[in-house]
């Protein structure tokens, strides 16, 4: 639209005074994405192509029995491995055309940005699947309304019955949250907890937010990391798995340890050739995945919304 003119006047747009257009493309906006920072993600390397099945073997649990008497005669069992399985059978692509005529006309290298969007475009739509896939495997005492494995005392929402969260028990959620896993023996070194929106909101308004959240030096835009609470990482994520309830928008808010998941991908082919029917060329990509909760003890599953 070109600039007002008086009734009357001359208006010059179109003719004298050209159309200009900007030398960079406007850049779109990412959600940030933590899949890869808090799941294990050892099994990368074993995979090659869609379908392909990596089995994980688990340490067995010794049995130790008490109440030896001197002299008693020793019974010995014989410890077997379970085989957790895999599966990489999720796959995701992407694919255009650029014409040759346009890329040679543009006053713009639009090929590395299409590119770079759409490496960041798998990032999203792996991550919004996964919550998805997740969340109901959690363990059925880290869940619910009586969570907790030696109290039940723990109250982490319900279908029918969500958590409400506001600024005065955010952080209680996330400390209960810890006491859901300690009761589950999980360690306290590579605890995470991915948060929506509006709870970061609640933590960052809460009157004791200034001692309970320590900072981080790295950028939360690709990540989320914001920072730490109960030696737990803070994630912040608008792809976790959502759902109306009882009238209200509800989260399913996940946490654990490194060690609940394992998740692996491999972008199987990322390439470009020469378009058969046009002058162009087309790229396509193609990324594999597959993702498993191998210890659902170490995960927690939190159906809350904002109060």
């Amino acid at each position: 639209m070109a600039y007002p003119a008086a009734s009357g006047f001359n208006q010059n747009a179109g003719t004298l005074v050209p159309q200009t257009w900007a030398a960079r493309l406007l850049a779109n906006y990412y959600a940030a994405t933590c899949l890869h920072s808090i799941c294990n993600t050892n099994q990368v390397n074993l995979i090659k192509d869609q379908g392909d099945t990596v089995i994980i073997r688990t340490t067995p649990t010794i049995a130790i029995k008490s109440g030896y008497k001197k002299g008693q005669k020793l019974e010995y069992d014989q410890p077997l491995t379970d085989r957790i399985e895999l599966l990489i059978d999720k796959g995701d692509v992407y694919g255009f055309v650029i014409d040759d005529i346009d890329e040679k006309q543009s006053d713009v290298m639009f090929t590395d940005e299409w590119l770079i969007d759409a490496t960041e475009q798998f990032k999203i739509s792996v991550d919004r699947q996964a919550f998805s896939l997740v969340y109901p495997d959690a363990h059925a005492k880290n869940k619910g309304a009586n969570s907790g494995k030696i109290t039940g005392m723990y109250n982490m929402g319900a279908a029918g019955a969500p958590l409400a969260i506001d600024k005065n028990n955010a952080i209680d959620v996330i400390v209960n949250v810890n006491s859901v896993l300690t009761e589950q023996n999980v360690p306290k070194p590579g605890r995470w907890i991915v948060i929506p929106d509006w709870m970061r909101n609640k933590l960052m308004t809460s009157e004791i937010r200034q001692v309970q959240i320590t900072g981080d030096s790295v950028s939360p835009i690709r990540n989320g990391l914001i920072g730490r609470i109960d030696d737990t990482d803070i994630y912040v994520s608008n792809l976790l798995p959502y759902a109306t309830d009882s009238g209200h928008y509800c989260n399913h808010i996940l946490a654990g340890h490194r060690d609940a998941i394992t998740f692996a991908s491999q972008f199987v082919k990322n390439e470009s050739f020469r378009a058969q029917d046009t002058f162009g060329t087309r790229y396509r990509g193609l990324q594999v995945w597959g993702i498993k909760v191998v210890k659902p003890e170490a995960l927690v599953d939190v159906f809350a919304y904002a109060a």
